[in-house]
């Protein structure tokens, strides 16, 4: 193995220009080619660091540089897989699906289905309570009788009911959900009556 004095200047200055701004992989065959050596590159790599010749790179890019991955495929992995077009992999992004797709909603749970473009969605049970009695009027809400979550996710038009919002709000204090079906009408009958009186009373 050369040693220290083994290197004679030029080849020392050669170390000087290339080390400092590229690595040895980059120049060490034109080395071997100018001085007829057959070095390896932690040799030369060694060689610069006794020498005092420090390399100047931070493992930033720099202006001109050429990254070493340029040109080769990256395949995608782990859930970058997932995210890749828009969402799990196979699925298609919201305003890539054709009107009367459905999904569940995230934020609430319920089944929801694109009713037009670009990516116009609603919830399915309103959907379907207006293809069966026209428009919900406003201050009215659609209603589960049965909110379970199997339920919310495949609605029915026998498990729907239509109430105004204030009624809607007093069912929701009357925990609806956790009455027995049979008595679910009762208590929308109740809440419905609560609701008029306190309407005749706010009239006096």
């Amino acid at each position: 193995m050369q040693r220290k004095c083994d290197y004679s200047s030029e080849m020392k200055a050669f170390l000087a220009e290339h080390y400092p701004v590229a690595p040895a992989a980059d120049w060490v065959e034109k080395f071997n080619q100018t001085f007829g050596t057959k070095k390896s590159k932690a040799a030369l790599v060694s060689s610069c660091k006794r020498f005092g010749i420090k390399s100047g790179r931070n493992g930033q890019f720099y202006k001109g540089m050429v990254p070493p991955n340029k040109g080769k495929p990256h395949p995608s992995r782990g859930r970058s897989r997932e995210t890749l077009f828009g969402g799990v992999r196979g699925h298609k992004p919201d305003n890539k699906k054709p009107i009367g797709s459905t999904r569940i909603c995230s934020k609430d749970g319920y089944l929801v289905v694109k009713v037009g473009e670009p990516s116009v969605w609603k919830h399915a049970h309103v959907h379907l309570w207006e293809a069966n009695n026209g428009k919900v009027p406003t201050g009215f809400v659609v209603r589960f009788y049965d909110n379970s979550p199997d339920k919310l996710k495949s609605p029915t038009l026998d498990n729907l009911f239509l109430v105004s919002r204030p009624v809607h709000c007093r069912l929701t204090q009357m925990k609806l959900c956790d009455i027995p079906m049979e008595h679910k009408d009762t208590a929308i009958l109740i809440a419905k009556i609560e609701q008029q009186i306190k309407k005749i009373e706010s009239k006096r």
